[in-house]
């Protein structure tokens, strides 16, 4: 999220494959702002001619610790990250929680891994979650219509049900505070909330509800204010009563509501020359239900655990939370709050947040019985590279690329060109430098492609990034762009 602007996305990369959650449909699930990530920070991660061994065994955390250690270090010294807390647990506890560089200017103190961060859209989940509590109170039903709580959905509107506005799938498009003629015009006559709320459902929509997927922050805006009316509670209230409190998440609270002295680390920006900027402090209320969380990485780590034990909800409803069925065919695997995908065949359950000087994502990998935190006190990157890694060291899982295989001049050379995805303004152009193939990706930056054989390319910056170039001519004429899990396709100019 950029100052003034609705934009807590999640996930990572959009893109345009069915399947689940972080990354790629380029563009239409998330910002471009994301994408920087692919190239700055996995560049640290999986150095040009590093490949891991498979391992036989799950390590244990004194093996895997060293390597955490040098992935955070090296994303701290590369300049683009200044602080990181990290934490991981396994069956049920923690074993590795760790803070590295320093919050933002001017303070400049020691990240530590207890401290407050923003965690921006990692909120979504603790939202879905109060819903779900009220379900089982049946204080609310999943398919109620949204008018049963919201009194000024107009009449002649098309229904939108409390399920789809947990799934994106209510065609509520987002608010945007500047830039645009489409905003919400705020006066003294009445609350910041009622505007808001008389903007979002004055609107028309993207779509017809259920017919396909936009990732809408304005819709779980919405949900904020239905938790309130169904439990007699402001939301703030509920997540502390009904979640921290029991949980004892003695960290965890609405970010207008950390106590002085609770070690909140500052955030800042980063220019296009890659220098700390200072950076603008969003309004919680305006991101309310949608990102307005503060929390450590300890206390994600016992969210996390305690839900999937099911100790906050029942079993049965986080079945139901973690059922992408609502998207299938339509947009990304996506639940209620969390999207759905696997890292080399091993499933998460993962969510990103990305507001003004913070990046941070919170992925679980339940059949390993592993939960993984990385939050960075940096706007505009993509910590998703550096979770996948962490992950890894964790799990003991190897590298999804092998070594490169030689090309010669004219096989590199049938690659380069200016390839582009006009409905998401994505451009790509790819040299040939003797028998290396360079990719610079849209205005993100510029990293090496890879051969893995037949065409196929990763990410010097990124393993789990693939590019894929098609066409039986000369040249080739288009390259798909997948992480695994999306994907989308770029046409040569």
């Amino acid at each position: 999220m950029r100052a003034n602007r609705w934009q807590i996305t999640s996930v990572v990369r959009a893109t345009a494959v069915t399947r689940a959650g972080t990354h790629i449909h380029l563009i239409t699930y998330m910002t471009r702002t994301h994408l920087v990530g692919v190239f700055a920070l996995a560049a640290l991660i999986c150095p040009s001619g590093s490949f891991a061994q498979p391992r036989a065994a799950v390590p244990a955390a004194a093996t895997f610790a060293p390597t955490i250690d040098s992935i955070a270090r090296a994303a701290i010294s590369s300049g683009r990250i200044t602080g990181l807390a990290i934490g991981v647990s396994r069956n049920g506890r923690s074993v590795y929680a760790s803070g590295f560089g320093t919050s933002a200017a001017p303070s400049r103190s020691p990240v530590r891994a207890s401290d407050v961060f923003r965690i921006a859209s990692i909120t979504k989940q603790f939202t879905a979650v109060a819903i779900q509590q009220l379900v089982d109170q049946n204080r609310l039903s999943l398919d109620d219509r949204v008018s049963r709580w919201i009194t000024t959905w107009p009449t002649d509107r098309t229904p939108v049900t409390i399920r789809q506005l947990l799934t994106h799938t209510a065609g509520i498009r987002e608010v945007r505070f500047a830039g645009t003629a489409r905003r919400p015009v705020l006066t003294a006559a009445r609350t910041r909330r009622d505007t808001i709320t008389a903007f979002i459902v004055a609107d028309s929509g993207d779509f017809a509800p259920g017919s396909s997927f936009r990732y809408s922050n304005a819709g779980y805006f919405l949900l904020g204010q239905i938790v309130e009316r169904a439990s007699g509670m402001s939301l703030a209230d509920y997540w502390r009563r009904r979640i921290f409190i029991p949980l004892r998440m003695r960290k965890s609270s609405d970010c207008d509501q950390v106590p002085a002295g609770a070690g909140v680390v500052r955030g800042d920006e980063r220019d296009s020359a890659g220098r700390a900027t200072p950076t603008t402090p969003v309004r919680m209320e305006d991101v309310y239900a949608a990102g307005a969380l503060c929390s450590t990485v300890g206390d994600l780590l016992t969210w996390r655990v305690a839900l999937e034990s099911g100790r906050v909800i029942s079993r049965r409803l986080l079945a139901q939370m973690n059922d992408s069925s609502a998207t299938r065919g339509i947009g990304p695997a996506y639940g209620f709050g969390v999207f759905l995908g696997a890292l080399s065949n091993h499933p998460w359950i993962a969510h990103n947040g990305s507001i003004n000087g913070f990046a941070t994502r919170l992925a679980s990998y339940p059949r390993d019985s592993t939960v993984v935190v990385v939050l960075a006190n940096t706007g505009g990157v993509d910590v998703t590279p550096l979770e996948r890694a962490i992950a890894r060291a964790a799990i003991g899982l190897p590298d999804p690329a092998r070594a490169p295989v030689p090309l010669s001049e004219a096989e590199a050379r049938r690659f380069a060109g200016t390839y582009e995805d006009r409905e998401h303004g994505l451009v790509a152009t790819i040299r040939a430098n003797g028998t290396t193939v360079v990719g610079t990706l849209w205005q993100l930056g510029t990293t090496t492609l890879l051969h893995q054989g037949g065409g196929v390319f990763v990410l010097a910056s990124d393993h789990d990034f693939r590019v894929t170039f098609r066409g039986d001519g000369a040249v080739a004429d288009r390259m798909d762009v997948s992480d695994g899990v999306q994907g989308t396709t770029l046409r040569r100019r």
